[in-house]
């Protein structure tokens, strides 16, 4: 065995010590510093969650962009109107 593997081995046993001591192991703690393995489920969720909060986010930008170009559309009739109406007087 090389003295790095020996320095490689004395470091994972360390970290092997704290992650079995780990007190938020006890409350389903997913942090990698733990020995507690990662819940699936909850995994699955927070990527739907997040797909879900971007999904939202799009939809209330484009809501705002359609808003924004529809107003102006509706401002520059308003306008024509007036021009049109002051030619024909």
């Amino acid at each position: 065995m090389t003295p790095h593997r020996a320095t490689i081995d004395a470091h994972n046993a360390k970290a092997d010590a704290r992650r079995s001591a780990c007190p938020a192991a006890a409350f389903g703690c997913s942090c990698t510093r733990c020995a507690v393995d990662r819940d699936d489920d909850l995994e699955a969720l927070k990527q739907f969650n997040r797909a879900t909060y971007t999904t939202a986010l799009l939809l209330i930008f484009l809501a705002t962009v359609l808003g924004v170009i529809a107003v102006g559309a509706w401002k520059t009739e308003q306008v024509h109107r007036q021009i049109v109406k002051a030619r024909s007087v």
